[in-house]
């Protein structure tokens, strides 16, 4: 009755392994049968909501994607492969609502290194689809955002000092200027920050 609406696909598809994101190791990226599944289920979902207008904002259509740097195209480790088939199944059912693109995360497994979200953009291969929007997760710094969340502990002001760094807006900014500059020369693709945190204590 409320709205506007965002499905976004957080669902047990391919063995997670776990609870609220995805790892480059789940079995989902290893076998193009789980993609079927997903295009099955974004397939139902396009059919049953395209005629909802205004009561649905978008689909995410993952949540949280994770790829190893060295991602093989055409594989199902693909993402930007799997959102083009996805975006073509949307459209065949609808071609009004915007279809959103969760940006990966990247990791490096020999230089033991996990790229941010929004680093990410720069492995998604856009479609000629002029109602695309991307979206970024971003915990920064993680002291701040998750504090107490796990379990209790002192508090962390904002701005703050951390690990020799200053912690404020003019360093928001700089860890988010990959975005910021895509925006800049990509106006017409909005840009979703879908999960973000400040605890309140």
């Amino acid at each position: 009755q409320h709205g506007p609406f965002v499905f976004c696909a957080r669902i047990p598809v391919g063995g997670p392994k776990h609870k609220w994101t995805m790892l480059g190791s789940d079995p989902f990226w290893k076998d193009f049968r789980w993609h079927e599944l997903l295009i099955q289920f974004w397939d139902t979902i396009a059919h049953r909501y395209a005629e909802r207008g205004d009561v649905i904002a978008g689909y995410d259509l993952l949540n949280e994607p994770e790829i190893p740097i060295d991602m093989k195209e055409e594989s199902p480790e693909d993402v930007s492969l799997l959102y083009k088939k996805l975006t073509k199944t949307i459209r065949k059912r609808d071609t009004v609502h915007t279809i959103i693109y969760a940006l990966p995360r990247i990791y490096d497994k020999e230089a033991g290194k996990m790229y941010s979200y929004h680093h990410g953009i720069e492995r998604i291969e856009l479609p000629e689809d002029d109602n695309i929007c991307l979206e970024a997760h971003t915990y920064f710094p993680k002291e701040f955002t998750h504090q107490n969340i796990w379990e209790e502990g002192e508090y962390v002001p904002y701005p703050v000092h951390l690990n020799g760094l200053l912690w404020n807006r003019e360093a928001l900014e700089r860890e988010q200027e990959v975005l910021i500059r895509f925006s800049e020369e990509h106006p017409n693709i909005p840009i979703l920050i879908g999960e973000f945190s400040c605890p309140r204590l």
